[in-house]
């Protein structure tokens, strides 16, 4: 319904849901494509607290690659590679 394929951001203004328009008619919208396990592939060394998120700093053209690759292979979400970092784990 509706109801659920939008967002009340406010009174005057509904904004769609980003993720039901990506799944357009499929049941299923699947979100993780296997990033760390790509980039590693890739050559980058993921054995780090930081994982993937240590990429966006010393290699983000790894991460630009990563989401090209998957976008070729038909992905139509790219999620970010940040959801590992924090502040100490880049001291």
């Amino acid at each position: 319904t509706a109801s659920h394929r939008c967002i009340a951001m406010s009174k005057r203004k509904i904004v769609n849901d980003p993720l039901t328009d990506s799944r357009g008619t499929d049941s299923v919208l699947i979100l993780d494509g296997g990033l760390a396990t790509h980039i590693e592939s890739l050559g980058e060394n993921i054995d780090h607290s930081l994982w993937s998120a240590l990429c966006l700093i010393k290699n983000p053209k790894v991460i630009k690659r990563a989401h090209a690759d998957f976008y070729a292979a038909g992905a139509r979400v790219a999620i970010t590679a940040s959801y590992q970092a924090h502040l100490d784990g880049f001291h």
